[in-house]
């Protein structure tokens, strides 16, 4: 019996240590890199532990994400066996960046969260990165006042908003958005419960994260946010024929558009999107995506099965940069701006297949459960994939990861569990 009591409670305290270490890694996520890839390991040695720990080891159980995850995985390790030998380093550096697709199954897979821990989880995140964003607004002002400025339109827009912490806007943004959709869902499953101050927080906290989105600049993240926030809203309009939600719906864009027209540095990003040439635009993002596109294009056609391997995608990508005189992509080593295309230029059209397949699955499983927050973020990923290879950077491969298994591992129903039953 002292045996018994022993391991039970030795199990109840392996697991409430995983699961704290979980919420510190959702914490951290906005901040350095090696501090959120430490805590993951974390996770990873106390689930391991936790599961050679049970008595009765049940076989890990299979579906459809983790095969797919580790799927697209082996097809990057396959890629290597075809890499020229000079570009080897680059492959196992891009497998090194995506070895979270073995790791997070590990900690994530064999675990249901119920809603409550779902939510924890969801506010640690909007947590960290209001600490995080706060402390960009902070430092922003200091050199504003340089400048003799409360805020200078130049500290608070697009790269520099986020370069305190050292993360590029197009990903801050993405992470934003997120915690905006966050804040939205939980706030829609628990207005009833929440009083007038908790409300009235809620919605600050979600005007001020829009205007930290906006002055980020990053074109695709903010229409990205803007179409899923007005297909939301009209959606529960007409589901709940309650039409305050659709004049929600047309008064969304007019917030964007003012807080848009509130900084000239960002208006002048979406100007430029009038022009049929680079020629006087102020920044030349739009045009350069077309610069690179048309050679990966050409590159894709040339290696449409299978790629060109794991680790020669910047090798041959600036060999066709070159053939078409395109000095910035060689100078700044651009990857291809599109995820899709990075996909298929390194492993050809098995690798786009499994990465549409994972994506198409999540969408379909979020569908058939109604979670408008899972369905949000598939399709916030699958939008910004347009435009950024996403999946190059370690922010956005632990974006996709944790929380495509965080949703798909979690209930929206507010079902009670049992005792030391929650996070299993």
């Amino acid at each position: 019996m002292d045996k018994t009591n022993s391991y039970t409670g030795s199990r109840q305290i392996l697991v409430k240590t995983g699961f704290f270490v979980l919420v510190l890694f959702m914490i951290s996520m906005p901040f350095n890199m090696k501090i959120s890839n430490g805590l993951l390991v974390v996770c990873v040695l106390i689930s391991l532990f936790q599961y050679f720990l049970e008595k009765e080891r049940t076989p890990i159980q299979l579906n459809g994400i983790i095969v797919l995850m580790v799927g697209y995985f082996m097809i990057e390790v396959i890629g290597i066996i075809y890499t020229k030998s000079d570009n080897l380093k680059d492959g196992l550096a891009l497998l090194e960046r995506h070895l979270p697709f073995i790791f997070i199954p590990i900690v994530l897979s064999g675990k249901k969260l119920n809603i409550l821990k779902r939510d924890i989880l969801l506010g640690a995140f909007v947590g960290g990165f209001f600490i995080a964003s706060i402390y960009c607004v902070i430092i922003n002002i200091n050199l504003s006042l340089i400048e003799g400025k409360i805020f200078h339109e130049y500290y608070f827009s697009y790269e520099r908003v986020s370069e305190p912490i050292g993360m590029q806007a197009v990903y801050f943004a993405l992470y934003i958005s997120l915690c905006i959709l966050c804040i939205l869902d939980i706030l829609r499953r628990r207005y009833l419960a929440f009083g007038w101050i908790q409300v009235m927080l809620s919605i600050m906290l979600l005007v001020y994260f829009l205007f930290i989105i906006v002055s980020s600049g990053a074109r695709t993240a903010i229409v990205s946010l803007l179409i899923i926030l007005v297909i939301t809203f009209v959606f529960h309009g007409i589901k709940h024929r309650a039409y305050k939600y659709i004049l929600v719906a047309g008064f969304v864009p007019v917030i964007f558009v003012f807080l848009i027209l509130f900084n000239p540095v960002v208006s002048s990003r979406f100007e430029d999107l009038k022009y049929s040439k680079a020629e006087g635009t102020s920044y030349d993002s739009y045009f350069a995506r077309i610069n690179i596109w048309k050679p990966s294009i050409e590159l894709i056609k040339d290696n449409i099965w299978f790629g060109v391997g794991t680790g020669d995608q910047e090798y041959e990508l600036m060999k066709k940069f070159n053939e078409h005189g395109y000095a910035a992509g060689i100078e700044f080593k651009f990857n291809t701006h599109n995820q899709y295309m990075q996909t298929m230029l390194g492993h050809g059209f098995l690798g786009l297949l499994c990465l549409l397949a994972i994506l198409v699955l999540q969408l379909c499983i979020a569908f058939k459960r109604s979670d408008l927050l899972y369905l949000s973020f598939v399709l916030l990923f699958s939008f910004a994939g347009l435009t950024e290879s996403l999946l190059n950077r370690n922010k956005g491969v632990i974006l996709f990861l944790v929380f495509s298994f965080l949703f798909y591992q979690s209930s929206t129903q507010s079902q009670a569990s049992e005792p030391g039953k929650e996070f299993e």
